[in-house]
């Protein structure tokens, strides 16, 4: 089984999906821990859930505070997603 998993929305590590040996799916980070477990669409919903929820919080955050002070040494990629997410 391969699907292609986003990053964590959390810590941004690389996630894994794996059979439960129930017939359902679990996916995880394999940096946090975090989990989707026990769905038959956990690839689905990792995804899903990984766009809606960081997207969401991180829009918020920036449309409500437009003179947030970022704290220094971030990526490249990261500041790229600020300057996405502040319109």
């Amino acid at each position: 089984m391969a699907y292609d998993l986003k990053p964590c929305p959390f810590c941004g590590g690389k996630a894994t999906l794996w059979d439960d040996q129930t017939g359902l799916l679990d996916a995880s980070c394999d940096e946090c821990g975090c989990e989707i477990a026990g769905t038959v669409s956990a690839h689905i919903d990792w995804n899903t859930r990984a766009e809606t929820t960081a997207y969401r919080l991180l829009r918020h955050i920036f449309a409500e505070n437009s003179a947030l002070r970022l704290p220094e040494g971030l990526a490249d990629d990261e500041l790229d997603l600020i300057k996405e997410l502040r319109g």
